[in-house]
């Protein structure tokens, strides 16, 4: 009831659905620069039907990725205090550095979001699935309050670009006319992936007797391996014509 009372009104009376209701375009939309990273094909009437997107392989490089930021962001959420203990600290240092993970998220995703509108949008996207990888290996390496301070300013920018990542890579690579079934269905994708991540790697810590250090380590290899593939594969659709700048 409480986020009924402060959320709805401000919903309500302040939220559009689209720039274009205030005359506005989408940020980078008419740059003038000869080289465009933010193309036009976030025009709300410009857009792939979710048929389409899901004949394209653009989608499918698109979710692997996100799938795997999902999983294993949620595996750290999930286990950070037993990854604590069972590299001998205490549960409380695991509950301190929480808010250091939360206050470098939140002074990242700015940063985050400037690299998508300044580099290619797929080696900001390879760029996020290498933090993903570091901080599953740091996680590893966590002995004092020094380094898990580190770990958790790691898993915070981590966490600033998925955040930051998931509002963004959809209507750029497809378009905003039809955004709704497609994001829909690969937060659907994504969800499935936050949901498979922790029994895996738990059963998988369960059968080394409670070592998390070469499941996790293993684990990285997915981020890092996918990183390589976006860089050199993702690419906007060719549905979207003209709109084929800033890939």
């Amino acid at each position: 009831m409480l986020t009924w009372v402060i959320l709805l009104p401000p919903v309500l009376l302040l939220i559009h659905d689209k720039p274009e209701e205030k005359g506005l375009e989408p940020d980078g939309g008419d740059s003038g620069n000869a080289i465009q990273l933010v193309p036009k094909a976030v025009g709300a009437g410009v857009g792939l039907t979710l048929a389409e997107v899901l004949r394209t392989p653009t989608f499918y490089l698109v979710v692997v990725g996100m799938f795997s930021i999902s999983m294993l962001v949620t595996v750290l959420h999930f286990y950070q205090v037993t990854i604590f203990t069972a590299r001998g600290l205490d549960p409380a240092v695991a509950a301190r550095v929480f808010p250091i993970s939360a206050a470098v998220m939140v002074l990242t995703m700015p940063v985050v979001g400037r690299l998508l509108d300044t580099i290619h949008t797929r080696y900001t996207f390879a760029l996020a699935l290498c933090v993903q990888a570091t901080a599953l290996v740091s996680a590893t390496l966590v002995t004092d309050v020094v380094s898990a301070s580190l770990y958790a300013a790691v898993f915070g920018l981590n966490n600033a670009c998925s955040m930051t990542l998931f509002g963004y890579i959809f209507p750029r690579y497809f378009g905003r006319k039809h955004l709704g079934s497609i994001q829909g269905t690969g937060q659907t994708i994504l969800v499935i992936g936050a949901s498979v991540g922790p029994p895996v790697i738990g059963y998988a810590a369960e059968l080394m007797g409670g070592a998390y250090e070469l499941p996790l380590r293993l684990a990285a290899l997915y981020p890092l391996a996918w990183a390589v593939v976006v860089a050199l594969f993702l690419r906007t659709p060719a549905g979207l014509g003209e709109h084929r700048v800033g890939d």
